[in-house]
């Protein structure tokens, strides 16, 4: 910035001898100066939503744009004393009993949809230890000390969980006919079965919708409760 019109006035305005008389040329450029980022390219301190709701210059993690879309998702927990068990789930979902014509599952749908068979997320609760409903009840099978998990086209390495009073086990594969049934989309299906040794819980989703964090967090907050 050596030899610009800028310059020129900030030596002027700082070299010179202090007099009482005030300069607003030189006031200005130097509050305008201090409001510029340190650096071209630099983000700004304070972010603004879009009329989409996205930020602009959301960089970094946890700037004030994604903490204010965070607070956007309420969370209510949904209880069924029948099947004894619990989990919380977003706002914008709702849950339907009754899904795949059993009373022992509940799904969650996105708040416009009526029926269950369209789910984001099917949880079924089966009588059974996790090695047992695993095997006959989704799409898992063990290989020595290794799980791993059937899709439509391969074969998947499945992950253990493990959560407060339960054990289980997550894999993601590609959808299609396998052992728990016929999921029509070609996408990904999330499968996960978490069980407190007695009793277990299935919850699988369809492949229709990305697998998103609000939706692993729901299946993870499921909890076991006396029926």
């Amino acid at each position: 910035m050596t030899g610009s019109p800028i310059h020129s006035v900030l030596s002027t305005y700082f070299t010179r001898p202090l007099r009482r008389s005030f300069n607003p040329l030189a006031a200005t450029i130097l509050t305008a100066i201090l409001l510029v980022p340190a650096s071209i390219g630099a983000e700004p301190l304070f972010h603004r939503p879009n009329s989409d709701g996205t930020c602009v210059n959301s960089s970094h993690d946890g700037g004030p744009c994604r903490l204010s879309a965070s607070r956007k998702t309420q969370w209510n927990v949904y209880r069924s004393p029948s099947l004894g068990i619990q989990f919380s789930y977003p706002n914008d979902r709702k849950v339907i009993a009754g899904c795949r014509a059993s009373k022992n599952c509940v799904a969650l749908v996105t708040k416009n949809n009526r029926q269950s068979g369209d789910y984001v997320v099917a949880f079924e609760v089966f009588d059974g230890n996790l090695d047992t409903v695993a095997v006959n009840q989704a799409v898992f099978h063990q290989e020595g000390d290794h799980w791993f998990a059937k899709g439509h086209n391969g074969t998947y390495p499945a992950e253990p969980l493990s959560g407060p009073g339960w054990q289980g086990l997550k894999a993601t594969v590609d959808c299609g006919i396998s052992d728990g049934g016929v999921h029509a989309s070609a996408g990904d299906c999330l499968w996960v079965v978490v069980s407190d040794g007695k009793r277990s819980l299935v919850a699988d989703t369809p492949g229709a919708l990305p697998i998103d964090q609000n939706t692993l967090r729901a299946i993870l907050s499921a909890r076991f409760t006396s029926p």
